[in-house]
């Protein structure tokens, strides 16, 4: 993203950087889905939408976020610094989870709740 935005005025740069974003971007959904199946239990079908609903909101916050830019006169190239706002909230999240998943772990195993989740979990059967 800071590479797109510091080359954005040259064009075939700029093209090379949207292409990669974009290939990036959606090469993390499949195993973002996998991941998240991993924790689903009996209800696959309802965190999966979960999810897609997930990175849609983050689609149109992110519209958003660039129009905002836009129309408070920061110029075109102000979504793509923006953008940069939806990803490190992400990375926030996603920190704040994994303390909390260690903070959640049973004090005599050693282990928290993600790693006895996974360890519950024999290979060729489901998780619960």
């Amino acid at each position: 993203m800071v590479l797109f935005a510091l080359t954005a005025h040259i064009k075939v740069l700029a093209l090379i950087w949207l292409i990669a974003m974009g290939f990036f971007a959606f090469a993390t959904v499949p195993g973002l889905q996998m991941r998240i199946m991993q924790f689903a239990g009996q209800a696959p079908t309802l965190v999966s939408g979960a999810n897609i609903a997930a990175f849609n909101v983050g689609n149109a916050v992110g519209a958003w976020l660039g129009g905002v830019g836009i129309g408070i006169g920061w110029g075109y190239r102000s979504p793509i610094a923006l953008g940069a706002v939806l990803p490190a909230a992400g990375l926030l999240v996603l920190l704040l989870a994994i303390r909390s998943a260690r903070r959640g772990a049973d004090p005599g195993s050693g282990q928290g709740g993600e790693e006895r989740l996974l360890e519950s979990c024999a290979v060729g059967s489901a998780c619960h």
